[in-house]
């Protein structure tokens, strides 16, 4: 995030016409920071990890509701963390909504609440990357230095606040123990 402050104090000249086009980048890739911090944070807390591996595939529906043979049940077996990177690598991580619920679920983290700017933006990314900056009726997003600024700081307290839990976390105990996990029946509200 700091880089892309660094570059949004950028002055072009005016003729140039790049101050709005730009800014749209800078917005876009906001976005793309925090995606990268929710995918990797929690691939690295959950990948090493046999009890979270596990509580990820007994929670998820896209696991948890599939029917499996018996030899897809061996092969996974013998090839679980691949199988679950495979997955987490799939996923689109700026689905804040599922992200969200696998984060309850898995590691027993909880997004912020007061987080309706994240949400907005991350629906404006989407007009400013396949729809070239405009909504659905047509017109085109502007953005001020301010703005984008804004944009970053919101980001930056929801990031804080999920590391802050993820940081906080109790060791998970070893498979067969009782665990602190969340109990998987428990459904997270929707956002």
């Amino acid at each position: 995030m700091r880089a892309l402050r660094a570059l949004a104090k950028r002055e072009f000249p005016e003729y140039l016409h790049l101050k709005q086009p730009f800014y749209r980048m800078l917005y876009s890739s906001a976005i793309t920071v925090m995606e990268t911090y929710l995918s990797d944070a929690f691939y690295q807390t959950v990948i090493k990890d046999d009890v979270l591996i596990e509580h990820l595939i007994l929670t998820t529906p896209d696991f948890a509701e599939r029917k499996y043979t018996l030899t897809e049940v061996v092969g996974w077996h013998k090839a679980t963390k691949q199988k679950v990177t495979e997955y987490l690598f799939d996923i689109v991580w700026h689905n804040l909504a599922k992200v969200r619920a696998m984060y309850e679920t898995v590691l027993g983290v909880k997004f912020p609440t007061d987080a309706a700017a994240v949400h907005r933006a991350v629906a404006i990314r989407h007009d400013l990357v396949h729809r070239n900056g405009r909504t659905k009726a047509g017109s085109l997003h502007r953005f001020s230095l301010s703005e984008i600024e804004a944009l970053f700081a919101a980001i930056e307290l929801f990031v804080q606040s999920i590391d802050a839990q993820l940081k906080s976390r109790p060791a998970t105990p070893a498979a067969g123990s009782s665990s602190p996990l969340p109990n998987p029946a428990a459904q997270p509200s929707p956002p």
